[in-house]
């Protein structure tokens, strides 16, 4: 990269110079990253019940957005709700 900043005119000092301090650009906040989980649950299955709430809590607390199939809508607090043929987009984790 230098001999190609030579031979265009380009000086090193200038490619080379970083206009801000390093210690305040690590310093300001990141926004934060989205994350994306469904759950897909069986039907009729009594651990149901019993999983969902705890398992929407964790991953409320881990910062994903979740969506959930109508079976395990029953279960949640007001999840988004999808139809398992429409679960179609790319998810960061998904739970079965």
């Amino acid at each position: 990269m230098f001999l190609w900043a030579l031979c265009y005119g380009f000086s090193a000092r200038i490619l080379y110079n970083l206009s801000f301090h390093l210690s305040s650009w690590q310093s300001r906040p990141y926004p934060p990253i989205r994350r994306f989980a469904a759950i897909i649950s069986r039907t009729a299955r009594s651990e149901v019940a019993r999983t969902v709430p705890e398992l929407l809590a964790w991953l409320h607390a881990h910062g994903y957005e979740v969506i959930v199939d109508p079976e395990t809508a029953k279960y949640s607090n007001g999840e988004e709700e999808v139809a398992r043929s429409q679960c179609l987009a790319p998810f960061d984790l998904v739970v079965c």
